[in-house]
């Protein structure tokens, strides 16, 4: 008897050492499973993300997309950082105000394109080859190419692609995006100088403000920024790699991007794009301004209406953008969280309004552009 029970009781210890294997297995009945896999989307839920995505500290065990369980270390790390990913791919999606600033921002993106072709043809068609409006075509270009990679950007968090590719992608647009904000902004800087010469230093305008002088001083505009961000880009990125790390752009000071880099750079990025220029255009505003208020400006060599209207708009234009860009400022010093599409819709709605000055301040415009218009309805 005491032989039977000593094989009675070896055999219950080899089944709880069956059982016990199979639970490590992932083999274990279909209610533990399920359990397991509603802890693990606990787990991943998207509060527990925040901008940038790293590999997830929180779950112990991971499973992938048919329910087994993987006990390789490394792999588990990897499906994590995907899941995160995903997640944060997504993340937008768990905030109703996030995903619907996120669509604004689209859909004025979207009208500020419209608004800026419109723009370049009535300008390149209809006004002569004047400074003036090399430097408003120059900022409807850039103006463009600022929208149509900011739309790419936000649409990135709308559509489902492989983890490395969004990514990368969304990385990449949003570089490119941030090229051409930077360009736009300084391009207003160019534009509020160019009134400055002419309103205060009229007699030296003829001199200063030639087509020739105009076209070196974009182009050096260009080359140094491009040049200057470029560098700072080279600082900033050196350590992250796309394909092992999900970052997406948030130049922030608050993001875990700094963990990543140095923080001096990104310093000089915001100073650069956010704090120098509105300081610029506030300055010679308001020396405008004095010099308005003072005496009288006078213009020589602007006899033609086209030119007064020109000048009217590139005030208005340095005027509002001042307006758009001082708070995009103040909100990218600002230490808070979820704070990249407010800036972002800001900066859209600054390159997506010239057109609306176009037509209210330039009565000229809107004539020409009615006229181009009624034009086209008459050939067809």
């Amino acid at each position: 008897m005491s032989k039977g029970r000593g094989l009675k009781e070896l055999m219950a210890k080899g089944k709880r050492i069956a059982a016990k294997g199979m639970h490590n297995k992932g083999m274990r009945p279909k209610g533990l499973i399920s359990e397991d896999i509603s802890r693990n989307e606990k787990d991943l839920d998207c509060s527990h993300y925040s901008i940038h995505s790293r590999p997830n500290e929180h779950s112990s065990t991971a499973m992938n997309t048919r329910g087994r369980f993987n006990k390789d270390i490394n792999r588990t790390e990897r499906f994590n950082d995907s899941m995160d990913c995903k997640r944060l791919g997504n993340k937008i999606l768990c905030n109703f105000t996030g995903v619907t600033l996120s669509w604004v921002i689209i859909c004025v993106a979207i009208l500020g394109i419209i608004g800026n072709i419109l723009s370049l043809i009535v300008l390149i068609r209809k006004y002569k080859r004047s400074p003036k409006v090399l430097l408003l075509t120059t900022l409807a270009m850039t103006d463009l190419c600022f929208l149509f990679f900011t739309i790419m950007e936000q649409a990135m968090t709308h559509i489902g692609l492989e983890v490395s590719i969004h990514s990368a992608w969304k990385f990449s647009f949003g570089i490119l995006a941030s090229y051409c904000n930077i360009i736009t902004i300084w391009m207003v800087v160019l534009v509020t100088i160019d009134r400055f010469i002419h309103i205060c230093m009229p007699f030296k305008a003829l001199s200063l403000c030639t087509r020739k002088s105009t076209v070196g001083q974009i182009i050096s505009m260009v080359t140094f920024c491009t040049v200057f961000v470029t560098i700072l880009f080279t600082i900033m990125l050196k350590d992250v790699n796309l394909t092992e790390h999900c970052w997406f752009l948030g130049l922030d000071f608050h993001s875990q991007f700094i963990e990543k880099t140095s923080a001096v750079p990104l310093y000089v990025y915001h100073v650069f794009a956010y704090a120098i220029p509105p300081i610029a255009i506030a300055i010679f505003n308001l020396l405008m301004l004095h010099q308005v208020c003072k005496c009288k400006p006078v213009e020589e060599g602007m006899p033609s209406i086209d030119d007064k209207q020109v000048s009217y708009i590139l005030i208005t234009i340095s005027i509002s953008s001042l307006c758009l860009i001082l708070p995009s400022a103040i909100l990218q010093f600002m230490f808070e969280r979820d704070l990249k599409n407010t800036v972002t819709i800001f900066l859209v709605m600054n390159s997506s309004i010239n057109f609306v000055i176009y037509n209210v301040v330039g009565t000229r415009f809107r004539n020409k552009l009615l006229k181009l218009w009624c034009g086209r309805q008459n050939v067809n």
